[in-house]
């Protein structure tokens, strides 16, 4: 984490799932979406917090499988990645992802709708957020026009049929290294021959704080972990405004100053692990967590810290009850 700006960039893959889609084969790749014209719907009737309660939902249960890691997760880009595909699924498969996402799957188009429209100035600054499909082009795959205009009106997504070739890769790798400010260079190295279908987010955010860490506010100190070990670290000291305590865990909210986010930090107490305490959480309740932060002098020390880390998350979506899918 840099004193004085945060970037953070998420991309979601997810390989082998057997959806109601079903392109006729051609070689080459192929725009389906380049004939369908995105309609403005109108999103004033839903409100993208259910978009932040469905991510937070999400999250928590990514979370409570991450055992012994130090896991980033950007659960915003996996339910987008999700929800596209969710548009094409039927019966159990449907039934297991509305389950999981904990709406039905128009209510989430809407609500994730509402939320890419009223983000349209972040994301031409702050934040980059683009959606993407590539199915592999078969003579028994053919795509249904509704699947394409849904996921043109609520996603503003692009979707291609491939012949998964170096040339699909290079056309994966472009699309990620163009829609995260050139952040991610790429994320492919192969595609392998079971692969049907990828489904890609690809998520930037690059913000300073509105109170920027100034250099006598990092100095070396001792950072204890949640095993008990100490190592040093440079830590980073501020004074914040905003306030959060929901009978367990307290923590602060440091506003970026570009748009209306904030990198918010919630610390259990001692003895309470991060894995328990978000086993307490549901996504309503995290979310009125943050909507009730009030104004109050917090004396905050963090890290000085960077992150990476990577998983498969067709089996922890199995393992939280979406197994048809994969």
């Amino acid at each position: 984490m840099k004193k004085n700006s945060v970037r953070l960039t998420a991309l979601v893959l997810a390989l082998i799932l057997s959806l109601a889609l079903t392109g006729c084969g051609a070689s080459g790749s192929r725009d389906l979406t380049q004939d369908v014209t995105p309609r403005k719907l109108n999103f004033t009737q839903e409100t993208p917090k259910d978009a932040g309660e469905a991510a937070a939902r999400l999250g928590l249960g990514l979370l409570s499988l991450a055992e012994g890691e130090n896991p980033l997760l950007s659960p915003l880009s996996i339910l987008y990645a999700l929800a596209m595909t969710e548009n094409g699924a039927a019966g159990e498969t449907l039934a297991e992802m509305e389950t999981l996402l904990g709406r039905p799957v128009e209510e989430l188009n809407a609500a994730l709708g509402a939320y890419l429209a009223g983000r349209s100035g972040d994301i031409q600054g702050t934040l980059h957020l683009a959606n993407g499909i590539w199915l592999r082009e078969r003579e028994d795959f053919t795509v249904e026009p509704d699947f394409l205009q849904t996921n043109a009106d609520c996603y503003q997504a692009g979707i291609y049929a491939a012949p998964f070739t170096d040339a699909t890769l290079r056309d994966i790798n472009a699309f990620v290294r163009e829609h995260t400010d050139g952040m991610i260079e790429s994320v492919l190295d192969d595609i392998p021959p079971e692969a049907v279908m990828y489904l890609v987010n690809a998520l930037a955010f690059d913000a300073t704080w509105v109170s920027p860490y100034e250099e006598g506010a990092v100095e070396e100190g001792i950072f204890t972990a949640a095993d008990g070990t100490q190592q040093k670290a440079q830590m980073m000291s501020s004074t914040e405004d905003l306030y959060l305590e929901d009978g367990e865990a307290a923590g602060f909210v440091k506003p970026y100053r570009e748009g209306s986010f904030a990198f918010v930090a919630l610390l259990p107490p001692e003895g309470m692990s991060v894995q328990d305490y978000a086993a307490t959480l549901t996504g309503e309740r995290l979310q009125d967590v943050l909507d009730d932060a009030r104004p109050a002098a917090v004396q905050a020390t963090m890290p000085k810290f960077e992150s990476e880390f990577g998983t498969d998350l067709s089996t922890s979506l199995k393992a939280l009850g979406m197994p048809d899918a994969f």
